[in-house]
């Protein structure tokens, strides 16, 4: 994993995990297994998500 800010990220490609730049194959599903089986990933997605909660409307749906 690079040495990146969890909750500064430009998340603008959904076929690519933004923490840590490995390939995903599917934006949704497949961003959920990659972070499963990634811990680093998960630990960073939590921070970004607790970060923008109070952006979103109601709560994610995960």
């Amino acid at each position: 994993m690079t040495d990146v800010d969890p909750v500064d990220v430009d998340w603008d490609d959904p076929q690519e995990c933004p923490w840590c730049g490995a390939d995903i194959a599917d934006g949704g599903a497949g961003f959920m297994d990659h972070i499963e089986a990634n811990p680093e990933c998960e630990e960073a997605f939590e921070a970004w998500r607790e970060n923008v909660a109070d952006d979103v409307g109601g709560e994610w749906m995960a």
